[in-house]
């Protein structure tokens, strides 16, 4: 007797379908759009500061004529549909490859970084020395004869616990790191020399530990150096550098998360081998590396910011080309996705998240002129959660397929007979 498919077998065989179209939620992409009111010039690595009235500080970087500026914009949010940049006290100096620093004890600091001007008349690249101060209650610069004991670009700076401004790595003009640590000292005026680092970390990242002590990760001796694995933690109480635990792989370029005061993250940059999408966990109570997960795809030097939610990272660079894609790492979840494409690629922009859930991208570039324009990025909702883990949706759906397809066989069977 032949009889007909039962109707629940092919039930079976629609829910991984089902279950595959629940996880699908989980890849959402977030928005982009162009702001109507662009810079009022090009600025590529501009540094940024968001103020305490909610306004963002952006100065310096790479002008539309391919040298530094010294151009100083307020961009205030409550303005987007209006004009909502304002023109300030420029710099005394143009700067790239800066830093900026807010200590606890008021304004903004610009140290460090290159300008060009013209000698004997040729147009040439200097290092600046001096460093000066931006009031926000006047809008205004403030430059102090201050000189670095060694000027450095794209050096980072820390503010230590007894609030002077420690200056970390960097290089000279010729694309040699600088091994050299000093610190500012706010009340007179004076920069120490504060110890040596064992190596050169350009492209090195840095991070404040619970102790109060400093973790220098990774980096080169020079500009397209070759990557180390090796870590350095700065005494404070001492001022010298100690080895410390090395990574799993070397990299340069990489970015930096800070998980919670114990956990600290690095991913992508230069392995020595290309660019990888690799990451890796530092434990400060094991003092340990561990893998972590893995970026969506490749990137080096890729810009970053952070809200409560996620980290953001933009603007990198993959074997040559700027890389067009936005990446999201979430915190609670510490799990990467890619999340958006921007409606042009730009190395190193300026990333602020100025309000909760909106990233703005301030300038870059394409690698040749300085972009003016502004990218709004919002991220995705968050995606309600499903019944169970996503690697066990994946993991019933793979059972089920096999039970219904043998019992799709079973009843193929009997209906021949």
């Amino acid at each position: 007797m032949r009889r007909p498919w039962p109707v629940w077998v092919i039930m079976l065989l629609t829910i991984p379908l089902v279950l595959s179209m629940v996880s699908a939620d989980d890849d959402t992409l977030g928005s982009i759009e162009d702001l109507s009111y662009p810079l009022p010039v090009g600025m590529w690595g501009a540094r940024s500061m968001v103020l305490d009235n909610g306004q963002v500080l952006l100065c310096g970087g790479i002008s539309d004529d391919g040298h530094p500026t010294n151009a100083t914009f307020l961009f205030d949010p409550e303005k987007e549909e209006e004009d909502p940049f304002e023109r300030v006290d420029d710099m005394h100096h143009p700067r790239a490859g800066h830093a900026l620093i807010m200590p606890t004890s008021g304004g903004v600091y610009a140290i460090g970084g290159y300008e060009n001007r013209t000698i004997d008349g040729n147009r040439t690249d200097v290092t600046v020395a001096n460093i000066e101060r931006f009031d926000p209650a006047n809008n205004t610069w403030v430059l102090f004869n201050a000189s670095m004991i060694t000027p450095r670009v794209g050096l980072e700076l820390m503010e230590t616990s007894n609030g002077e401004i420690l200056a970390l790595g960097g290089y000279d003009l010729t694309g040699m790191g600088i091994k050299t640590t000093e610190k500012y000292v706010i009340s007179s005026k004076l920069w120490i020399s504060s110890g040596e680092l064992a190596q050169a970390r350009v492209g090195g990242v840095f991070v404040g530990l619970p102790d109060g002590n400093i973790m220098a990760i990774g980096g080169s001796d020079k500009v397209d150096g070759m990557p180390t694995a090796s870590t350095e933690v700065y005494d404070r109480t001492l001022s010298t550098w100690n080895t410390g635990a090395e990574m799993g792989r070397p990299r340069a370029g990489c970015v930096l998360i800070t998980l919670d005061e114990e956990r600290y993250i690095v991913a992508g940059g230069k392995t020595g081998k290309g660019v990888t999408d690799t990451a890796e966990m530092f434990d400060h109570k094991e003092s340990s590396w561990s893998d972590a997960d893995p970026m969506p795809a490749p990137i080096c030097c890729g810009s970053l910011t952070a809200d409560e939610r996620f980290v953001y990272v933009a603007g990198g660079t993959f074997n040559g080309s700027v890389d067009a894609r936005v990446f999201l790492f979430d915190i609670e979840k510490k799990k990467w996705r890619d999340s958006g494409i921007l409606t042009h690629g730009q190395e190193d922009p300026t990333l602020v998240t100025v309000t909760k859930n909106r990233v703005h991208m301030f300038g870059g570039s394409d690698g040749t002129k300085a972009f003016n324009g502004v990218q709004v990025y919002t991220p995705p909702n968050e995606p309600s959660e499903p019944f169970v883990d996503l690697d066990q949706i994946f993991m019933i759906a793979i059972v089920t397929g096999i039970v219904g397809l043998l019992m799709l066989a079973f009843f193929l069977r009997r209906h021949d007979k």
